[in-house]
């Protein structure tokens, strides 16, 4: 995963240095104290490992702070050179959203540049040591009452 978010932050960078680069990390943000903590566990292992000026957490829901916060930081400390990159395993709604954040960012501050790196999806299973990968059923819809039945059975 760490291979794999450097390599995403290398490509959407550049040219700029990684030392002159600031990254925002953004997960997904969740109720669960310990989920977020991972994700800011991450960030900090991206800092120590990549040689980026600064890399902070944001959070595109439920907790902060927010992209727009971190964003905002980023530029009243005057960094001019942003990478966001999203901590998602796969495109969609929650994608849309950081990219919509990111365009009213631009907007409104013309002089800031900030490249949005492409999420993991494809590099998960091209990781050295990963054989498969499988959606678990946890990522999958099923009504209570279904699950109920699947697992009173041993489903697998």
């Amino acid at each position: 995963l760490i291979e794999a978010v450097h390599e995403r932050i290398a490509q959407a960078r550049g040219d700029w240095p990684a030392d002159e680069t600031d990254v925002l990390m953004v997960g997904r943000g969740c109720s669960v104290t310990e989920a977020n903590a991972d994700h800011v566990r991450l960030s900090r292992v991206i800092f120590e490992s990549g040689g980026y000026h600064q890399v902070l957490s944001g959070f595109i829901q439920v907790v902060r702070p927010s992209v727009p916060d971190i964003l905002n930081q980023y530029y009243a400390s005057g960094s001019r050179r942003i990478v966001v990159m999203p901590h998602f395993l796969f495109t969609g709604r929650l994608d849309e959203w950081v990219r919509g954040h990111v365009a009213r960012f631009q907007d409104a501050h013309p002089d800031a540049e900030v490249r949005l790196a492409d999420v993991i999806a494809d590099r998960i299973n091209k990781t050295p040591g990963v054989t498969a990968t499988q959606t678990h059923i946890s990522f999958r819809t099923y009504s209570r009452h279904d699950l109920e039945a699947a697992f009173a059975i041993g489903l697998d």
